[in-house]
């Protein structure tokens, strides 16, 4: 410390000489007491005989204090306060300052933050010392002080300042000294152990290398909801604690269920078989016969139960926005068939002796009640608006299943082929292949006159002969009644569009719309015949080989519930 006296007596002599009115005894008496104030200044604010090992010396904190006025204004140079705006602000490259800000206080303000923070005192290196008289007859002395200080405070930062302090000493009318204002003509504040600036210091920094919160370790937390990044499973997305810091949303969960209940526009379109060896009708006439059309209805409406659980991937809960579902849907509906111009002939036989018979179909109309469940396998696409709002795109390939249970009526005339000879008016003939001859007659349909006989017969008895015979023919037999047909089955393709509204972070409501097409679904039976005999169970054509494309669309309003 001796060094700092003398350069500060070597440096102020040529300038005392210039001084104000006063006696060299006052002159001499003023530089002694300023030589002693400086000197004390430059001990006593280190505040301890130790600083950084020893706590603070009550005695040496009284003496410093006593340097001062009681009026005195006091830039603080090591008590920095952490900014949080100005942290921001250097973060995002607008100032190049450090986020410490130090302030100028009144003496009281300046001593209660010594004792608040700094218990261990501080470790000064006091560089250069300069001395101005130039308002010496108004009373104050300028002193110009550049000095290294380094300091931990109460919190835990560990500070150091290269500032140059400009001090304001003022002289009172009994000649004694007091500093009444310390300003900062240059001030380097630094804090040693806080390498990101967020306001926490290293040892207790969960993130020392990002800027982050006070409040949170010194974690940063992108989206502000009060959770570091590092815990937040959606860091870019505010959300509660409860739902580790997402928003409230089924993205939050890796499996999801979902069931749903819908209104369904549904359309099976069946088509006959042009191709006769379809039937299982024995050497059917393929010149002859006609397999019919099928008069398809428009959309019918129809109820949906849907259910399934989807899987999604992502590393973290905000990128979880794709996945796949396995899923369940059964669609029940009704809808009425008519069948037109069925015409069948076929080769049969009574006693081992062939004829053509013929099936006719007059009128014909079946209501199928269906029963369809659809397995779907989706890939599925998610994303979201707003706070609680959520959209879902879907599509993929599914199994189909139709089962459908008949009710119908029919009017059918069985028939067979007469061959015209007047010696033998009731023999049938038993060329089923000759149907390409003039004589050769159908039977009932054809060769009745208007009178309802036959070359002088009576039809009934006609009928009744033939069928004592083992003919069994009727004319216009109707029939009601019904029967489960067989299940058609194929591959489906499934879309589907999805509006959530999340009520809590675990459940939506959603309002849904799907499509669904199944291009081919086939009915593997080889051996369909609508009916033989006037005895026969009727088959429905749904059971034949007739070709079936069932699609449908619609609305359903449902839960999503995360698991």
């Amino acid at each position: 410390m001796k060094k700092y006296i003398v350069l500060f007596i070597v440096i102020i002599s040529p300038i005392f000489v210039v001084a104000q009115n006063f006696s060299n005894s006052e002159k001499a008496l003023i530089s002694g007491k300023i030589d002693t104030l400086l000197q004390k200044y430059m001990q006593k604010s280190a505040l301890s005989e130790m600083p950084g090992l020893k706590k603070r010396n009550e005695k040496m904190f009284k003496e410093y204090k006593g340097l001062f006025s009681n009026d005195a204004r006091i830039f603080d140079d090591m008590n920095a306060n952490f900014d949080q705006q100005a942290a921001k602000d250097y973060q995002a490259g607008k100032t190049k300052e450090i986020p410490y800000k130090l302030e100028t206080k009144s003496r009281i303000d300046y001593f209660d933050g010594l004792v608040d923070e700094f218990e261990l005192g501080f470790v000064i290196n006091n560089k250069k010392i300069n001395i101005s008289y130039n308002n010496f007859e108004e009373g104050i002395v300028k002193v110009a002080l550049e000095r290294q200080i380094e300091g931990t405070s109460y919190k835990g930062y560990k500070l150091m300042n290269n500032d140059t302090l400009l001090l304001s000493i003022i002289v009172s009318k009994d000649k004694s000294v007091k500093i009444n204002k310390v300003e900062a003509i240059g001030s380097h504040i630094k804090v040693l152990n806080d390498d990101d600036f967020d306001g926490v210091i290293n040892e207790k920094d969960d993130c020392p290398k990002e800027f982050g919160k006070v409040a949170l370790a010194g974690c940063p937390d992108k989206d502000d909801d009060g959770i570091a990044d590092k815990s937040d499973a959606c860091p870019d997305l505010a959300g509660p604690s409860s739902n580790d810091g997402c928003p409230g949303s089924t993205f939050s969960y890796r499996f999801v269920f979902s069931g749903s209940a819908g209104y369904q526009l549904n359309k099976n379109k069946i088509t006959m078989s042009t191709n006769p060896d379809d039937l299982g009708y024995n050497q059917i006439n393929k010149f002859k016969s006609s397999l019919g059309e099928i008069i398809n209805p428009k959309y019918q409406p129809g109820f949906a139960l849907n259910a399934n659980i989807a899987y999604y991937i992502g590393k973290n809960r905000q990128s979880r926005n794709k996945g796949i579902s396995v899923g369940v849907s059964v669609i029940n509906y009704k809808a009425g068939y008519d069948l037109k111009g069925a015409d069948y002939y076929f080769k049969s036989s009574v006693s081992d002796n062939y004829y053509t018979r013929r099936v006719k179909v007059e009128s014909l109309s079946e209501n199928l009640s269906f029963t369809i469940l659809d397995i779907p396998v989706l890939f599925k696409y998610k994303g979201r608006f707003g706070k609680a709002w959520a959209w879902e795109l879907s599509a993929g390939a599914s199994y189909l299943s139709i089962r459908t249970k008949s009710t119908y009526n029919y009017t059918i005339d069985y028939e067979g082929v007469f061959f015209n000879k007047t010696t033998n008016p009731l023999a049938v003939s038993n060329e089923w292949y000759s149907l390409s001859q003039i004589e050769d007659l159908n039977l009932l349909d054809e060769v009745v006159n208007a009178n309802g006989k036959l070359f002088g017969s009576n039809l009934k008895d006609i009928n009744d002969l033939l069928n004592s015979k083992g003919y069994d023919f009727e004319y216009q037999k109707s029939l009601s009644g019904s029967n489960i047909a067989k299940a058609r089955t194929g591959l489906a393709f499934n879309a589907g569009a999805d509006l959530f509204y999340h009520v809590t972070a675990k459940i939506a409501l959603k309002l849904g719309f799907a499509y669904m097409v199944a291009p081919s679904l086939k009915n593997k039976s080889s051996d369909y015949k609508m009916v033989n005999s006037t005895k026969d169970d009727y088959q429905s054509f749904y059971d034949s080989k007739a070709k079936s494309t069932f699609n449908s669309y619609g609305a359903n309003l449902g839960i999503i519930i995360g698991i």
